[in-house]
């Protein structure tokens, strides 16, 4: 995070939105992953 911030910082505004604009794009891809994951933590809820 304290990169991104960095870069903010240094970089014009039109650099952080199209950080933002990457940032929302990497997180579909991670999300796809999540869900196995995921799946484990609804299970792990119940349990308790």
């Amino acid at each position: 995070m304290g990169g991104w911030g960095d870069k903010g910082d240094k970089g014009d505004k039109e650099d952080k939105e199209d950080k933002e604009d990457k940032e929302e794009s990497d997180i579909p891809i991670p999300n796809t992953q999540y869900p196995i994951p995921n799946s484990q933590f609804p299970t792990k809820e119940k349990n308790s």
